[in-house]
């Protein structure tokens, strides 16, 4: 089948089956934006290729995800994901609020310089943080980790919800807290004042898929799975594993565009407000005469304020079993121009 593709944006085709196991086809439209100083958006001259695996900062399954791959279908509502550094609001600061917020979705977290837990007269505190010019949004500064220092191998245990991340210590843990690094990035209404203290990690990056609670949701791919329903997803799998957006950024209604984008200390400014375009994705294919349209839907929303881009994904599937071979051609096309506001 030919894709054609009439938009300024990049666009791809999935073809997989469904959890029935009926031929699947998804369409994928990825825009980019440059996001100016003044919070106008211009669409990118160098569109982002289609990613088909996720993007890691660093070895896959050891750092966090900093993009999920867009070829994730079968997704509801729309993600909201970011990467980027929080930035202090004077010179010399030790610690700095931070916030992104959607519409009516806000997310916030309280950003540290570096600190440790020090002994001091026979007790454990925490330091003072540094100052600092900027810190990483990332989940590797978040609380999480991976404590496997026990001499017993038994005692080795991770926090499943940020195994990247620093601070998690193991109930027989060996590890001397003495020096050990707190995380930068945290929840500002459950702060760690405490080495048993074991906070939600916080964060505005993509959930990893073999993360809790994430990976919960996956299904169980057991010995009766093998037996009744391989190769398709078990009985138990839950649609929201798609989801990749962390806690607090999920819209679940989906997002349409003309939704205002606050970031608080997420840029150099200190300030960057800014309007979603509003972008009218029309979509197609032709098996039979007339064409079948496709429903497309904003499936992600993805903020770079290292490269002060803004990423949009729209996805939209049609079963399509029986029909693969009859397809001529899939077609994308913008029927009007983004609505580009500028926010004062």
């Amino acid at each position: 089948m030919e894709l054609i593709n009439h938009s300024p944006y990049t666009a791809g085709i999935v073809v997989d089956v469904d959890r029935d196991g009926a031929d699947t086809l998804v369409l994928l439209v990825k825009a980019s934006f440059d996001i100016m100083p003044n919070g106008d958006l211009r669409v990118s001259p160098e569109q982002r290729e289609i990613e088909w695996a996720d993007v890691y900062a660093g070895e896959p399954g050891a750092s966090s995800v900093l993009y999920e791959s867009d070829a994730t279908w079968g997704r509801t509502g729309t993600d909201i994901a970011l990467v980027g550094h929080a930035y202090p609001q004077r010179a010399g600061d030790r610690q700095v609020d931070v916030g992104l917020r959607v519409g009516q979705m806000e997310k916030r977290a309280r950003v540290f310089g570096d600190r440790y837990w020090e002994r001091m007269l026979g007790s454990v505190g925490i330091s003072a943080p540094e100052p600092f010019e900027k810190i990483p949004l990332v989940w590797e500064r978040s609380f999480g980790g991976v404590d496997s220092t026990s001499a017993d191998p038994k005692d080795h245990d991770q926090e499943a919800r940020n195994p990247v991340g620093r601070g998690f210590r193991a109930k027989n843990s060996q590890t001397d807290l003495d020096g050990m690094r707190l995380p930068n990035v945290e929840d500002p209404s459950h702060l760690i004042s405490d080495p048993t203290d074991h906070p939600s990690p916080i964060g505005f990056g993509f959930v990893a898929k073999s993360w809790a609670p994430r990976v919960g949701f996956a299904g169980t791919y057991d010995d009766a799975w093998q037996r009744a329903r391989a190769p398709l997803l078990p009985d138990d799998y839950n649609p929201r594993f798609t989801v990749a957006a962390s806690e607090g950024l999920w819209a679940t209604n989906g997002l349409f565009g003309g939704e205002v984008l606050d970031l608080v200390q997420m840029t150099p400014s200190g300030r960057l407000r800014c309007t979603l375009p509003t972008v009218n994705i029309l979509a197609s294919y032709l098996a039979k005469v007339p064409p079948t349209n496709l429903n497309m839907h904003l499936a992600v929303v993805f903020i770079d304020t290292d490269l002060m881009t803004l990423t949009l994904l729209w996805q939209g599937s049609q079963r399509i079993h029986g029909l693969i071979d009859e397809i001529r051609w899939v077609r994308a096309l913008e029927e009007t121009t983004p609505h580009v506001a500028r926010v004062g």
